[in-house]
């Protein structure tokens, strides 16, 4: 089990390097700044729908999505014995089930922090000024791929259907 949450979090922490890198390069392609979705994250502790454009915001940003990245990350490991031997069943291959498992978990985590999170606290998410919908699924998408193999192994073998 420690070894497990291990993995969640070291897998975490890199999978939302990913995340935030490729959402600052969409912000950087639309003429925003890149450091835009960092501010954004910021914007969880004041609950507002403005970014805030001083460096103690961006301090903010880049801490808070870095604990968040790991504990999405520790979630996904302590999620992945149920998921995992359901998504095995369907999908052949150990790597082939965990990154459809972390497909799955990304999609979970947009609809769990822009649709719910987002609707309930969190403005700037779905407010006039909220990230693309394409680019906010994509980074998701693109957390759980990158999370996914640092499962490897990890997980009892399946025994083959018969």
């Amino acid at each position: 089990m420690v070894r497990r949450i291990y993995h969640g979090a070291e897998g975490g922490l890199v999978a939302g390097l990913a995340f935030i890198l490729a959402d600052m390069g969409w912000s950087r392609l639309h003429g925003e700044a890149a450091t835009t979705p960092i501010r954004g994250v910021a914007t969880v502790f004041d609950i507002s729908d403005t970014l805030d454009p001083t460096p103690d915001a961006l301090a903010v940003g880049i801490f808070t999505h870095a604990w968040l990245s790991v504990l999405f990350g520790v979630v996904f490991a302590l999620l992945l014995p149920v998921l995992g031997p359901r998504v095995a069943a369907v999908v052949p291959g150990e790597l082939r089930a965990l990154l459809v498992a972390g497909v799955l978990y990304g999609i979970a985590l947009y609809l769990f922090n822009y649709q719910l999170l987002g609707h309930l606290w969190f403005g700037w998410f779905t407010g006039p000024h909220r990230p693309d919908l394409v680019i906010s699924v994509a980074v998701h998408v693109i957390f759980g791929l990158a999370l996914a193999p640092f499962f490897i192994g990890l997980e009892p073998a399946q025994s083959p259907r018969r």
